[in-house]
């Protein structure tokens, strides 16, 4: 969790180029693309929208066909749907016939519920709360601007900052209200421009200075996650210690 989930599956040597071309200087062009959300919901979702995001032909061979197939295609983040026992309809199920249900790990016997409940029990881990610290650096604060930023790889091409109920993007001011906008309660017209702003998928930083460290209290029986092996990064197994 010390690097972001974009570096890790681009690379260092190609975000080093990105940085070097790129105009201005970035690393990371957007948070999650209209694309990746799409393909990662394919299954549940209607033809025609499919087929206006992704792409004309529906190809059914061309989504990623196993979880496996998914982490390493794209460089996003999963959605909170990979989390949701009562998501409706499933992301897991295909509603389309030429489209297969999406390939489970074999660990979770092909169980949905097994394998939510498995990554849930994860984020709820010591061994994540310990590190959680880092991913909330690079995704929502002070990683993502500055030195840090770029000796993390991490500088992104459009950012908003939350700041006192207005919103900054880079240097220059965003009048509006963030939260608003975001809980989709905006009633005012100042809040256009923070929407405009939102629109081209940037980067929100809700903090300014490093995220202190989760306290875990250690002398209470817990769950710790540890990796299997290191040819499946995001298979663990879970122990039991005092």
């Amino acid at each position: 969790m010390s690097k972001s989930k974009y570096r890790l599956n681009k690379g260092d040597e190609q975000l080093d180029q990105t940085f070097l071309r790129g105009s201005p200087s970035h690393h990371v062009p957007e948070t999650i693309t209209d694309l990746t959300y799409t393909v990662y919901r394919a299954r549940s979702l209607p033809l025609s929208q499919l087929q206006s995001t992704v792409r004309t032909a529906f190809i059914p061979q061309h989504y990623p066909d196993s979880i496996e197939r998914m982490y390493s295609w794209t460089p996003d983040e999963a959605t909170h749907e990979f989390y949701m026992t009562s998501s409706q309809p499933s992301i897991f199920k295909s509603r389309h016939e030429e489209m297969c249900d999406i390939s489970l790990p074999r660990w979770c016997g092909g169980n949905e519920d097994t394998f939510i409940a498995y990554h849930r029990r994860l984020l709820e881990s010591d061994h994540v709360s310990l590190q959680l610290h880092h991913w909330i650096d690079l995704n929502f604060g002070d990683a993502l601007v500055g030195e840090r930023a770029v000796a993390e790889k991490n500088v992104v091409l459009h950012r908003v900052s939350w700041s006192g109920g207005s919103c900054m993007e880079g240097k220059d001011q965003c009048i509006g209200d963030c939260h608003s906008v975001f809980s989709g309660n905006a009633t005012d017209e100042s809040t256009e421009e923070c929407q405009k702003s939102l629109n081209k998928s940037v980067f929100v930083q809700l903090f300014l200075s490093p995220h202190p460290e989760k306290i875990v209290n250690t002398n209470v029986s817990r769950v710790e996650a540890k990796p299997r092996s290191s040819d499946h990064t995001a298979d663990f197994v879970f122990e039991e210690t005092a």
